[in-house]
């Protein structure tokens, strides 16, 4: 391996256990109001409110939207690109978005509108197949891509409504 190669291991690896530490503490500030992003003809609301997925999902519903479903390149970059923007603004770079396979396992879909992953962005080695990491989610760390994590783990969340 070259060394530019082990020297960007090492931050990549230095910039996981920072994301960990941070998304291990109980410190969170909430935000009374969502970050928000137009992209397309839908709304996303970026919460820095720490749920588990089935209540991140329920306070979306709640709110008249959505966990957002990311079925399309574009949105995924748009989205990306924002929340990279904005950072500095959350403490937890980490998000449940509305992907799970719950009622199969590793039969991936989108809850929200009932219908089976078409387009994918998962981070290389994802999805595991595990019985206790059925919900997907977006953190800093990889940029965006998806892993699939337990559903109980505290993670901020991004709704998204039609305008």
């Amino acid at each position: 391996m070259r060394r530019q190669d082990i020297c960007f291991v090492v931050l990549f690896g230095m910039l996981q256990v920072l994301a960990l530490a941070r998304a291990d503490g109980e410190d969170y500030t909430y935000d009374d109001e969502p970050l928000r992003v137009r992209i397309g003809k839908t709304e996303l609301l970026v919460w820095n409110m720490p749920l588990d997925w089935q209540s991140a999902y329920e306070f979306c519903e709640n709110d008249n939207s959505n966990l957002v479903v990311l079925n399309n390149r574009e949105k995924i970059v748009k989205l990306q690109l924002f929340l990279i923007k904005n950072r500095e603004n959350r403490q937890l770079f980490a998000y449940w978005i509305g992907g799970n396979d719950l009622e199969e396992l590793n039969k991936w879909k989108w809850i929200p509108i009932n219908k089976p992953f078409t387009y994918t962005h998962w981070l290389d080695g994802e999805p595991k197949r595990s019985s206790s990491k059925r919900c997907v989610g977006i953190d800093f760390p990889t940029l965006g891509r998806w892993h699939n994590s337990p559903c109980s783990h505290l993670r901020n969340f991004i709704c998204e409504r039609n305008i």
